[in-house]
């Protein structure tokens, strides 16, 4: 009885964990490349892997140039707002 309890323990805190896991999203591949020979606060566009034009503008990110939209996309869990 107390083996199946710490069992059911563990596998709920192991999906609780994972629920929580960061949210660090690093930029797609495309971003990275629009910001190729230029320097931060360029103004660049570029299309996402999921066919989407995006502009933006250079962003140092950790160890390199990439492109921060001007207008990202919402976080994952979270509806769209409407514009202001």
């Amino acid at each position: 009885m107390m083996r199946a309890i710490l069992s059911i323990s563990l596998a709920l805190l192991t999906a609780a964990a994972a629920a929580e896991a960061p949210r660090d999203r690093m930029p797609p591949d495309e971003a990275f490349q629009a910001c190729n020979g230029k320097k931060a606060g360029d103004t660049v566009s570029f299309t996402t892997p999921r066919g989407e034009k995006m502009s933006g503008k250079c962003k140092m990110m950790p160890a390199r140039l990439a492109a921060a939209p001007d207008h990202p996309p919402p976080p994952p869990d979270k509806p769209p707002q409407p514009p202001k």
